[in-house]
C-alpha cells in the first residue's frame, strides 16, 4: 500500500512537472514570437520610405537587433535549449533558432547599410555611394545565406512561420541586390567632369509617344566629383535633324522606320521600347552635334514632381510650383499662360526643367536617400527611365526595372497598351483608357482571350488655346483626339476578329519586340468614347510541371497622365482549380478577378491543380 501511494505521488509529480514545462514552453515560444514579430516590424520600418534620416534608420535597426538577441537568449535557456536536441520534438525549436539567426545576420548587415547611408548624407560622392552599394549587396548575400539555413529546417508545427520568413527574405534579398546595383550605376555619375554624359529628355505625356510623351526640352547630365550636374536645358527643336539618318537598330519594326524615328527628334520615341529608342537618340545626337553620350534618361512632369516633393517648391517667372502645380503647369497652364507666344512658352518650360534639375542637385546634397526613393517611385510607373550605351551597365539597368523595355517575355502571357498622339495637340491630358483582359485557359494548355480597350476623350472643344485642343490643320476639329493605339501581346497569339463598338474592323498586326502588336487609329471628338475588342487564341499559354498548371501574365504600363484602369479575369480549364492566385484577386476555385490601376509593371502568377 505504501509503495502504491509512493508510485501515485511520483506519477502526480511527473504530471505536474509536465504541466509546468508545457506552460514554460508555451510562454517561451510566445515570447520568442513577440520578439521576432517586433523585430520584423522594426526592420520593415527601417527600410521603408518614411523612416527618415540614416541615424533614425539605424536606431530602428538597433532596436530590432536587441529584440532578436532577446529571442536568441530565450532559445538558449531552459526549457528550450535541451528540447532542441530531441530529434523529432526539437524540430520547431531548431526552426525558430534558424529564423532568429538569419534575422540577426540580416539586422547586423542592415546596420552596416545605415552606417554607409549616413556617410552619403554627410558627404555624397563616388566613395560613399559605392560603399553603400557594396553594403546593400552584402545585405543581399546575408539574406541569401540566412534563407539557405532556414530552408534546411524541417518544422513540425512552425511551417507557416518558416514559409512567411522565406517569402519575405526572398523579397528583401531581391530589393537589396537591386538597390545595390542601382547605386553602382549612380556612382558612375560621380567622377571627373564630363567623364559620364547622359541625354536628359523631358517628356510631355500630354502629347503621347511610346516611351511617354513628346520630348519638348532636353538637357545634358554630366558627372562631377561632388554631384551630377545638368549643363543647361534647351528646347528640342534646337537640335535640328542629324546630318544623315541613323541606321535603324536591329529588330526595329518597318512601320516605325516609315514614321521617321531615326531622323526626326519629334518622332524618335514613338516606339515604346527604351533600349531601342535610347540607342537611336545616342546615335542621332552624335550625328547632330558631333558629341558622345553614355546614355539617355527619360523624365516627365510626374518624376519632376517627385523631386520637388523632396527638395521643396521651385520658383519660375514669379510662380511657386509645388508637386501638383508643377504637373498641371507643364501639361496645361503653360499653354494657357502663353497661348500664342511660342518662344516665351518654350523659354518658360526650359526654366522649369532647369529649376527642377537644380532642385534635384539640392536634394542630392541634403536628402539623398529621400531623393533616390522618390526617383525609384517614379521609375516604377516609367515616369523615369534609363538607357545606358555600355552593354554591361544596360544589363544592370534592365535587371533593375529602370530600362523601360517593351519586349515580350520569352514565356507566358503579355499585355502592354501604347498610345501615340497623331493630332499634334496636347489632348492626351484628357484621355482615359480602360482595359479588360479576360482569359479562359484550355485543358490542352492553350488560352482564349477577350482583350478590350475603351478610350474616353474628356477634352473640351473650346475654351483652351489652339495649341492644346487644336486643330493644327483642317483635317481635324477642336477637341478631337487622333491617336494610334496598340496592344502588345505575346507573339504566340493569333486573333480571330476585331470589333469596334460591336462592328467588325480591320486591324494592323505586326510582329515586333518579340510580341504581336495590334494597332488601330482612333479619332475621338470631344466628350466621346469608343471600344475595341480583340478575340485572341494561342497554344501553350501555360506551363505544366509535376501535375500542376502555371499561368503567368506580365503587365506593363505606358506612363500616361491618367493611369490606365485594368480588369483581369482568369477562368480555369474544365477539371482544374486554382490553388494559388496573386494578391488582390477574388473569386472561387474556377474563376478569379481583379481590377485596379495599371500604374506599374506587374507579374501575375497563377497555380492550378486537377480537381479531385
Amino acid at each position: 500500500m505504501g509503495r502504491s501511494r509512493l508510485a501515485g505521488a511520483a506519477i502526480l509529480a511527473l504530471a505536474a512537472a509536465g504541466v509546468v514545462v508545457g506552460l514554460q514552453l508555451r510562454a517561451a515560444g510566445a515570447g520568442i514570437q513577440r520578439d521576432l514579430d517586433t523585430a520584423r516590424s522594426l526592420l520593415a520600418r527601417a527600410g521603408g520610405p518614411r523612416a527618415g534620416s540614416a541615424s533614425q534608420r539605424q536606431t530602428l535597426v538597433r532596436r530590432a537587433e536587441s529584440r532578436l538577441l532577446d529571442a536568441d537568449g530565450r532559445l538558449h535557456r531552459w526549457p528550450l535549449r535541451p528540447l532542441a536536441a530531441v530529434p523529432l520534438l526539437g524540430r520547431d525549436v531548431r526552426t525558430a533558432a534558424a529564423i532568429t539567426g538569419a534575422a540577426l545576420g540580416t539586422a547586423r548587415a542592415a546596420e552596416r547599410v545605415t552606417t554607409a547611408l549616413g556617410s552619403v548624407e554627410r558627404r555624397p560622392g563616388a566613395r560613399s555611394v559605392s560603399a553603400t552599394a557594396a553594403a546593400l549587396l552584402d545585405l543581399g548575400r546575408e539574406l541569401g545565406h540566412g534563407t539557405a539555413g532556414v530552408r534546411r529546417a524541417r518544422p513540425l508545427l512552425a511551417g507557416g512561420a518558416r514559409r512567411r520568413f522565406l517569402a519575405e527574405a526572398r523579397s528583401a534579398q531581391d530589393t537589396a541586390e537591386r538597390a545595390g546595383r542601382g547605386l553602382g550605376v549612380v556612382a558612375t555619375l560621380y567622377g571627373p567632369p564630363g567623364s559620364a554624359r547622359y541625354f536628359l529628355a523631358f517628356q510631355n505625356p500630354g502629347e503621347l509617344r511610346g516611351t511617354g510623351g513628346l520630348i519638348g526640352q532636353y538637357g545634358i547630365l554630366e558627372s562631377s566629383p561632388t554631384a551630377p550636374v545638368v549643363r543647361g536645358v534647351w528646347p528640342q527643336r534646337v537640335l535640328g535633324r542629324p546630318r544623315s539618318a541613323v541606321p535603324p537598330p536591329a529588330g526595329l519594326a518597318r512601320r516605325y522606320r516609315r514614321l521617321g524615328v531615326t531622323s526626326d527628334w519629334r518622332s524618335v520615341n514613338i516606339p515604346p521600347d527604351l533600349p531601342t529608342v535610347g540607342s537611336i537618340i545616342v546615335a542621332m545626337y552624335q550625328r547632330s552635334t558631333g558629341q558622345r553620350l553614355d546614355g539617355v534618361i527619360m523624365m516627365d512632369p510626374f518624376a519632376l514632381a517627385g523631386i520637388v516633393r523632396v527638395a521643396g517648391p521651385i520658383k519660375v517667372d514669379g510662380l511657386r510650383l509645388g508637386p501638383s502645380r508643377l504637373v498641371r503647369t507643364t501639361l496645361l497652364d503653360a499653354y494657357i499662360r502663353y497661348p500664342t507666344d511660342n518662344w516665351q512658352r518654350r523659354r518658360f518650360l526650359d526654366r522649369i526643367g532647369l529649376r527642377g534639375a537644380e532642385a534635384a542637385r539640392r536634394a542630392l546634397a541634403d536628402r539623398p536617400v529621400a531623393l533616390l526613393q522618390a526617383l525609384a517611385e517614379a521609375a516604377r510607373g516609367r515616369h523615369l527611365a534609363v538607357y545606358a550605351a555600355d552593354p554591361e551597365v544596360e544589363r544592370d539597368v534592365l535587371d533593375l526595372g529602370l530600362g523601360a523595355s517593351a519586349a515580350a517575355p520569352p514565356v507566358g502571357d503579355y499585355l502592354m497598351p501604347v498610345g501615340v498622339n497623331v493630332g499634334a495637340n496636347k489632348l492626351d491630358t484628357f484621355l482615359r483608357r480602360h482595359l479588360r483582359w479576360s482569359v479562359r485557359l484550355q485543358p490542352d494548355g492553350g488560352a482564349h482571350v477577350l482583350a478590350s480597350m475603351t478610350l474616353r476623350n474628356s477634352a473640351p472643344s473650346k475654351g483652351l488655346p489652339r495649341y492644346v485642343i487644336g486643330p493644327f490643320s483642317r483635317r481635324f476639329k477642336a477637341g478631337e483626339n487622333r491617336t494610334l493605339e496598340t496592344l502588345y501581346v505575346a507573339d504566340a497569339y493569333g486573333f480571330t476578329r476585331a470589333l469596334r463598338n460591336g462592328r467588325m474592323v480591320g486591324v494592323g498586326a505586326d510582329q515586333e519586340l518579340r510580341g504581336l502588336a495590334l494597332s488601330q487609329v482612333f479619332s475621338l471628338p470631344a466628350g466621346r468614347s469608343t471600344t475595341v475588342e480583340y478575340d485572341l487564341v494561342r497554344r501553350a499559354a501555360v506551363q505544366v510541371d509535376g501535375g500542376r498548371m502555371h499561368y503567368r501574365l506580365l503587365l506593363r504600363p505606358q506612363p500616361t497622365v491618367n493611369p490606365d484602369q485594368l480588369e483581369v479575369a482568369v477562368a480555369a480549364p474544365a477539371g482544374w482549380r486554382f490553388v494559388q492566385v496573386p494578391d488582390g484577386f477574388a473569386g472561387g476555385h474556377s474563376a478569379v478577378r481583379w481590377s485596379g490601376l495599371l500604374d506599374q509593371e506587374r507579374t501575375l502568377d497563377f497555380l492550378l491543380s486537377p480537381l479531385g
